[in-house]
């Protein structure tokens, strides 16, 4: 966390006053008296391989449309056509547990206030014993498919949606996910929407009070997830130790993941199977020559239509090929967080760069700028394992859950190798039957098999067991009486109970 510049904090004056409508400084007391629309400048653009030239004009500056922020994170461009400049900036300001808002002037002039406080923690702050820095706010932003707020939240530990709508903002939330294995989430980072609406996040331990040390975390490792729209929460992969930065490519095959660890500098891109989990992992790009002779580390990323990465790290913004070549870089100067696509066009590219908002020109345009347009769920295998009719994933939704959802490899609930329907320890306690996928609610007085009451009515055994009950020890024909004395059924079928009786 950096403290911020004395002029950074004239502005802070300035946005208390009213908001920051043409609010410039200099190195000196007296304000520049710039025209309206017209902006400081900040930072170096680094042109590295002549591509880069197609995505940044050779004029572009890097201006500063506000400053004086404690930590600037998150930025969400939200479209609308009624403001000025066809939307407007949401962004985090972490320690202070605020989201802010940039929006445009008739004059071009940009004005900042605040949208949510709180952002991410419901308690006081600062917060009690707290290693600094403390960051209880919001951090990544995005909107769902259906344009409402959804926001990571450091303190409260969980992502959750803005019980409220976007032009009548409130500190509500509904919780979307805020537990793993019935264990309190570190502190979810970042956020990006993939195919079927499912919801992928980071959850490194910045936002906790005591951060490794804190004695409430009780999740041993950083992990990344999927939420699916049913509300089910599964574990992606937990090999990187501070997973952060998180964005898909256009076309939902590849999830990048940043690393910001000082030790493992990364970013890693891992394939996206047809059930929406993750592939093996490979190294993208690797920002370690960099560490310590710039400021920062790999965060917060977006990537354009045409599969350029967008990616901040040690210094500013790096930008990426999607082969992984470093195409060139926009070195703020600054320890750089995160860049989210915006303007009426999406082609302008806004930068959190720590007490700075900033914006540059591009020739491209984001991905996902505001509304994200998600493909479906693609369709895989069809999965039969002898249960009633055999469904794909896009059918039945997938819940990831029962056996109709659950295809070679890994189990859905516990990720270890699948023996059958489900992996040994999870198939005792499967949630779902595997005819309808209704939730079960009896015992197999036999095997201890849980079953459905809707399929099984009032049996007292799974169909595997009962089956094997009904029939005939010495033919394997159907048993159809029922012994008088114990009320079990036959152990033979009336034909072979009659040859044995003569």
């Amino acid at each position: 966390m950096k403290s911020a510049t004395w002029f950074a904090f004239v502005l802070g004056l300035c946005a208390l006053a009213g908001g920051m409508t043409g609010c410039q400084t200099t190195p000196s007391d007296e304000k520049q008296q710039l025209p309206p629309g017209v902006y400081q400048t900040l930072g170096e653009v680094e042109r590295l391989d002549p591509a880069f030239d197609a995505l940044i004009p050779a004029d572009a500056k890097m201006e500063v449309v506000a400053e004086g922020f404690v930590w600037s994170e998150g930025p969400l461009w939200v479209p609308d056509s009624k403001a000025v400049g066809g939307g407007y900036l949401l962004f985090s300001d972490i320690p202070p547990n605020r989201v802010m808002k940039l929006s445009y002037n008739a004059n071009g002039g940009s004005s900042v206030s605040v949208y949510l406080d709180p952002s991410g923690y419901d308690g006081p702050i600062p917060r009690t014993g707290a290693i600094e820095p403390d960051e209880p706010g919001s951090n990544g932003l995005l909107l769902d498919p259906k344009g409402r707020l959804v926001l990571c939240q450091h303190g409260n530990r969980q992502v959750a949606r803005m019980a409220a709508p976007l032009n009548d903002p409130m500190s509500k939330w509904i919780t979307l996910a805020g537990r793993y294995n019935d264990e309190r989430l570190n502190s979810p980072n970042d956020a990006a929407f993939g195919p079927g609406t499912a919801l992928y996040f980071t959850d490194p331990p910045y936002g906790l009070t005591r951060k490794m040390e804190d004695h409430w975390k009780k999740i041993p490792f950083q992990g990344v997830y999927m939420l699916s729209k049913y509300g089910h929460v599964t574990l992606l992969t937990k090999e990187l130790t501070r997973p952060n930065g998180i964005a898909f490519s256009p076309d939902y095959t590849k999830l990048y993941v940043a690393n910001s660890d000082p030790d493992m500098p990364i970013w890693k891109w891992f394939p996206v199977n047809w059930d929406g989990t993750l592939g093996e992992g490979h190294v993208f790009a690797d920002a370690s020559e960099r560490v310590g002779k710039y400021k920062g580390l790999p965060d917060g990323m977006k990537v354009d239509v045409n599969g350029n990465v967008f990616a901040t790290g040690p210094g500013g913004v790096y930008v990426f090929n999607a082969q992984g070549d470093h195409l060139g870089t926009l070195l703020t100067g600054e320890a750089t967080s995160n860049v989210a696509f915006g303007g009426r066009d999406g082609n302008i590219l806004y930068i959190t760069a720590d007490s700075y908002i900033l914006r540059i020109r591009t020739n491209t345009h984001g991905a996902v700028v505001g509304v994200p347009h998600l493909p479906e769920m693609p369709t895989g295998p069809t999965l039969d394992y002898n249960i009633k009719g055999s469904v794909t994933m896009k059918d039945c939704g997938g819940c990831g859950m029962c056996a109709k959802c659950i295809s070679a490899g890994h189990c859905a609930a516990c990720e270890a190798m699948r023996d059958g329907k489900k992996c040994p320890t999870c198939a005792e306690a499967a949630k779902h039957c595997p005819d309808c996928a209704k939730m079960k609610t009896g015992m197999c007085a036999k095997c201890a098999k849980m079953m459905c009451d809707s399929c099984d009515d009032a049996k007292k055994m799974c169909d595997k067991c009962a089956a094997e009950m009904h029939k005939c020890e010495m033919c394997a024909k159907s048993k159809t009486g029922m012994c008088a004395k114990c009320a079990e059924m036959c152990a033979k079928c009336p034909e072979c109970a009659k040859k044995a009786a003569k």
